[in-house]
């Protein structure tokens, strides 16, 4: 009986390393499908030694939205970080929860055999 409670003991020790290492690492997954859609394009900018002032005017005008249309993509992203790390520490949390579950669970299960194995193992056997 006691090679059989060491025996689920040692299997119970070996199996908590790798239920850590199927339940993930602390990267996070793919990123999902974006709702902001892409950067806008950089505009090209005039040669400042070259340009006309009419040139510089519209660059100017393309450069002031992109920037507006840049900050917004921006602000969108950031957002959409805020709620992958939210719900990243979540699933953090929740992780170490369970990991404290099973913790306990396993000094219980080995002070329980330690006790069952040391009151068994005194006195003459009572096996038969």
């Amino acid at each position: 009986m006691k090679v059989i409670v060491g025996a689920a003991l040692a299997a119970v020790l070996l199996a908590t390393p790798a239920l850590a290492q199927q339940s993930g690492s602390d990267a996070l997954p793919p990123p999902a499908a974006t709702q902001c859609g892409a950067m806008p394009e950089t505009p090209q900018l005039p040669d400042g030694a070259n340009a006309n002032r009419a040139a510089m005017v519209q660059a100017n005008e393309r450069f002031t939205a992109w920037v507006t249309a840049s900050q917004t993509y921006l602000e969108c992203v950031r957002h959409e970080a805020d709620a992958a790390a939210a719900t990243y520490q979540a699933r953090r949390d929740e992780y170490n929860t369970k990991r404290d579950t099973l913790r306990t669970a396993v000094d219980s299960w080995t002070a329980e055999t330690a006790e069952f194995n040391s009151r068994t193992t005194q006195g003459p056997s009572r096996t038969r």
